[in-house]
């Protein structure tokens, strides 16, 4: 199970829209027109958070593989700075739960995958679930359901 058409598209809308208000960022700087300042200060900020919500708004690429004995989860940030390739595997023995966490007022939802350790219930950094489309999410979250003890 991946989200890989769904990711891309992310990518592209990212892409599209940064560079749309950067070019009209650059543009209200370098051409001499009678645009107040304040509405490139507006510009300017708005480059910074289209960066900034993609950046840390749980947007990943996921793939998921399951063998007889262990699930495998790998996922990196779909910013493309700083981008980190991380890797989960579990022993279904272990698995107990997930949850999902909406941030922002729904906006942006992350995925915690918890194991049973020798210490108690331990928890995974979250996994980004903005990049995937109802039914990707579904499917996901029906095959962790069903294998959760």
């Amino acid at each position: 199970m991946n989200n890989k058409k769904t990711a891309g598209k992310y990518i592209k809308t990212f892409a599209i829209s940064w560079l749309t208000a950067l070019a009209l960022f650059v543009l209200s700087v370098v051409v001499k027109n009678d645009l107040p300042v304040a509405a490139q200060i507006a510009l300017g900020v708005l480059v910074v958070l289209i960066a900034v919500f993609f950046a840390s708004g749980g947007y990943h690429y996921i793939e998921i593989e399951s063998e007889k004995d262990l699930f495998r989860i790998k996922y990196f940030n779909l910013f493309p700075m700083g981008r980190e390739y991380k890797s989960i595997q579990i022993p279904w023995s272990r698995y107990r739960k997930h949850e999902i966490k909406p941030s922002f007022n729904g906006l942006f939802h992350h995925l915690y995958i918890y194991e049973q350790t020798r210490g108690g219930l331990a928890r995974y950094p979250a996994i980004g679930f903005s990049a995937l489309n109802a039914a990707e999410r579904e499917k996901i979250l029906t095959f962790l359901k069903k294998m959760e003890k």
